[in-house]
């Protein structure tokens, strides 16, 4: 597995964390964990219709996508190098930069379901906007460790 040495989830600030969060929880098949409890469920995801959203990126992720991706449990605190590349995926559809997010879109698909990707990381990052939450990355550039290291 390739980690961010250094970097944890919450480096991101919670927009970012909540959207890895709930990526990891839908990838996982379900929207409740015991690291996430029911009460911040509902007012940091925003409740049914952001589950639904996850549920829909993590599917074309997994499905549509041209390659299998590495996220941890959602009560890890590290980052994988996937991760990174679906927030950095989300924080550019946010903003509004298309250009970003169709190349972190691209390799995120591996060649595969670039366009369901995107239109559910667009939808995802939208529904967080409408709850104000913002997802930006981390100021500081990510160093990368191989599993060798």
């Amino acid at each position: 597995m390739s980690i961010i040495r250094g970097m944890t989830i919450e480096d991101f600030g919670p927009g970012a964390a909540a959207a890895l969060r709930i990526v990891r929880m839908a990838a996982a098949g379900r929207c409740r964990c015991c690291a996430v409890p029911p009460a911040q469920e509902t007012t940091e995801f925003g409740g049914l219709r952001v589950a639904a959203l996850a549920h829909a990126l993590a599917r074309a992720l997994g499905v549509a996508g041209g390659r299998a991706l590495v996220l941890g449990t959602p009560s890890c605190s590290a980052v994988t190098v996937d991760e990174f590349g679906v927030i950095a995926a989300l924080a550019a559809a946010q903003a509004g930069d298309g250009a970003r997010r169709n190349a972190h879109v691209a390799w995120l698909a591996a060649g595969k379901g670039e366009i369901e990707i995107r239109g559910a990381a667009e939808a995802l990052a939208e529904a967080f906007s409408d709850l104000g939450l913002g997802i930006a990355l981390p100021a500081t550039p990510p160093h990368i460790l191989s599993a060798a290291q």
